[in-house]
């Protein structure tokens, strides 16, 4: 499908792509989350966001450039396997938000963290759900990146060896295991295994 944009410098999500979007960063991010969260509760299904939602939340996004725009309708397309132009909100405005901007990955993780729950600990399956959000964005720009059965791992090993209360565990205790995981670090390095569009790969 020739997502290549370029050589990244780093990874978890910080691809080239990020260094040519300079209008896309924190503000403006938590910004279109607030856009997209108020239309969302106006809907039936909150956890639905629709194509039509989303244009028109970008249309409020003054400093977002049309290219800007563009590149989140092209990752909305990414996440809409069925093609119904609908999409999980949460795992949409994580993957594309967290790829996007150039904050550094302990902020990263810990904002995909609090887009899930807005709390100071997190569940496994919040876990889960971010790392695979990053995983397939981050593959869509071309990085390489790790199959679905290395982050299922990842999530078992983290909630075995950090001890967990009513099975979650703190923010902060999460991203600093992640963060020197041997998976992460792979990674991190641009050594995953897994391209675009690999069977392995999946939402």
């Amino acid at each position: 499908m020739g997502n290549e944009f370029g050589q990244p410098t780093s990874k978890l999500g910080i691809t080239s792509i990020a260094a040519t979007t300079p209008n896309i960063e924190k503000a403006e991010v938590e910004k279109l989350f607030r856009l997209l969260s108020e239309a969302q509760s106006q809907n039936e299904a909150p956890d639905i966001l629709s194509r039509d939602t989303l244009n028109s939340c970008l249309k409020q996004m003054e400093k977002f450039t049309p290219s800007d725009s563009e590149l989140f309708v092209q990752l909305f397309t990414l996440f809409d396997n069925d093609g119904h132009d609908n999409v999980d909100f949460k795992n949409f405005i994580t993957g594309s938000s967290i790829c996007l901007t150039s904050q550094s990955a302990s902020e990263k993780l810990k904002w995909g963290l609090s887009v899930f729950d807005s709390s100071t600990d997190c569940s496994r399956g919040d876990v889960k759900k971010v790392l695979t959000a990053i995983n397939h964005t981050a593959a869509f720009f071309g990085d390489p990146v790790l199959p679905t059965n290395e982050i299922d791992l990842l999530t078992i090993e983290l909630f075995k060896e950090v001890p967990s209360v009513g099975g979650r565990i703190s923010q902060d205790e999460c991203v600093a295991y992640l963060l020197k995981h041997p998976l992460v670090q792979q990674f991190l390095a641009g050594q995953g295994v897994v391209k675009f569009g690999a069977a392995d790969l999946q939402l």
